[in-house]
């Protein structure tokens, strides 16, 4: 998805659409479905703004789709993923994860090339495990009593 698909996405698909969220951003509720509206190249919607309502919303497409774009991922951080409850389960999970990325990586490097299709299953895996990885140092914060999702301080 592009970025300005997405944010077509987050305001159309918010409770209230343009209307309920114009007034998080101090607009008029047509200017803010003009500025995310294809049909509208001329309006455009801000950086500033495109934050604010994704912030306020908690929709990551935006996000998600500039990311994508930049050919990165976005890995939520710890402290914002819920159900970081059980160290042994997540340990389990991250075990799982590692062990699909080597079998992607193994099947795909078998003929000693790798397809764009090949790449992003293996990116894909290596995203998923990077996920995993971060659920359980966040279940490690919690049981240290770490709320900051920074680890200790000196």
């Amino acid at each position: 998805m592009d970025v300005m698909a997405a944010a077509f996405a987050l305001v159309n698909d918010a409770p209230g659409g343009a209307m309920a969220l114009a007034q998080v951003v101090g607009k008029n509720p047509a200017t803010l479905s003009h500025e995310v509206n294809p049909n509208y190249p001329t309006a455009k919607l801000g950086l500033s703004d495109a934050v604010r309502l994704s912030t306020w919303t908690g929709d990551t497409r935006v996000l998600t789709a500039f990311a994508a774009t930049m050919n990165c991922m976005v890995i939520p951080l710890p402290a914002a993923l819920p159900g970081n409850e059980n160290a042994a389960e997540r340990t389990a999970q991250l075990a799982r994860e590692f062990a699909d990325l080597l079998g992607e990586v193994a099947t795909n490097l078998i003929d000693g090339q790798v397809t764009s299709n090949e790449l992003l299953r293996i990116e894909r895996e290596a995203g998923e495990m990077s996920v995993a990885l971060q659920q359980l140092l966040g279940e490690i914060r919690r049981m240290h009593g770490c709320t900051t999702g920074k680890g200790v301080q000196p």
